[in-house]
């Protein structure tokens, strides 16, 4: 997976942190409005070492950065650009988006979270 600027960032590279995962569209009204909710915990708890990792689903790397900038997403962005054809789906076994994971600093599986019931 690469940043919005074609730079690889694998999720192997966060050795030692704990990291939320979110999968998500920015053609999605459900991702966006989940959006806002992430970026609240995303600020609450950046100082004890939480990294958020935001992988793409939609082929559309302009539509993509767009929303990274109106949503004010200060964190780790990536994207293969294959939407809903990219091999993320199957190895994360998604029915659905937004979906939200939880990994301890070993990368273990935690929780999926649901952060409407957090907010």
């Amino acid at each position: 997976l690469f940043t919005p600027w074609s730079e690889p960032l694998p999720l192997n590279t966060l050795i030692g942190k704990s990291v939320l995962v979110v999968v998500w569209s920015p053609d999605l009204p459900s991702c966006r409005a989940r959006n806002k909710e992430i970026a609240k915990l995303m600020w609450r708890y950046r100082n004890l070492g939480l990294e958020t990792y935001m992988i793409n689903m939609n082929p559309n790397s302009e539509l993509w950065k767009k929303a990274i900038k109106e949503d004010e997403l200060n964190c780790l962005h990536v994207s293969d650009l294959k939407g809903f054809e990219s091999p993320v789906i199957s190895t994360l076994a998604l029915s659905s988006l937004p979906s939200n994971f939880l990994l301890n600093k070993e990368k273990n599986f935690i929780q999926l979270i649901d952060f409407i019931k957090l907010s």
